[in-house]
């Protein structure tokens, strides 16, 4: 048990018996009215006393319940959203490698385009050698 929960079980226990002892007090004062006047109806408030923390565990249940439900569909739409996300990044990725591809290729064919050019110079140089002689 963790020293947080120690501290709250400690405190429940705590406002337990402090609320046991003011309704004991309560019934004994209580007691001590009706004796003194005896032409008093007897009231039973047991029933709706019973009603009431029943309606009160129903409403709890029914959060508990509700907070249950809300967190499970939190974790599904996390998990829902960190895949999305995976995937975006793992697309992203893809069409990053696809366009340094795309520019390697394209700076090749440049480079084996310039290397052709400079072969054709230097063919036509050869060709044209010994230049013509001035007159």
């Amino acid at each position: 048990m963790t020293s947080m929960t120690r501290q709250h079980s400690v405190a429940a226990s705590h406002a337990r018996t402090a609320a046991e002892k003011t309704a004991d007090y309560w019934t004994q004062g209580a007691r001590t009215v009706t004796d003194l006047l005896p032409g008093l109806p007897q009231v039973d408030l047991l029933p709706a006393v019973e009603r009431y923390f029943e309606l009160v565990q129903q409403m709890v249940d029914i959060n508990r319940h509700l907070a249950v439900r809300w967190a499970e569909a939190v974790g599904t739409l996390s998990g829902v959203v960190s895949e999305k996300a995976e995937a975006a990044g793992d697309l992203v990725r893809e069409k990053a490698e696809a366009a340094g591809d795309l520019v390697r290729e394209q700076a090749e064919q440049a480079e084996q385009a310039e290397q052709a050019e400079q072969a054709e110079r230097v063919e036509q140089a050869i060709r044209s050698w010994p230049p013509a002689a001035s007159a």
